[in-house]
């Protein structure tokens, strides 16, 4: 598996969700999904399960910021490199397709 380094130089990278990965179920404004490949189970609370929700098609994450910023109280510089973080956790986990 290609691994990126999300940083702010790249917030035109395009990503979206691996929806083939995993099964997701809505829990009111969390997530909880399971791993096919591996059966392991993964919770998502509100704003990572935005975030797979912004992702379900492929968006820069610029937009994805910009989305985030727009639904929550959040200074935009901590938005970014929380977002950014998460992008990597995501990675990790086998749930982000990046993409042109």
């Amino acid at each position: 598996m290609q691994t990126s380094t999300f940083t702010i130089e790249n917030l035109q990278t395009k990503v979206n969700r691996n929806d083939e990965a995993f099964m997701v179920s809505g829990l009111g404004d969390e997530a909880v999904m399971m791993n096919l490949a591996t059966g392991d189970f993964l919770g998502l609370n509100p704003v990572a399960a935005d975030i797979w929700e912004l992702t379900a098609q492929q968006v820069t994450i610029e937009y994805l910021i910009e989305q985030l910023l727009e639904k929550y109280d959040i200074d935009a510089e901590v938005c970014t490199t929380e977002t950014l973080a998460y992008l990597q956790e995501m990675q990790k986990e086998n749930m982000l397709i990046i993409g042109g």
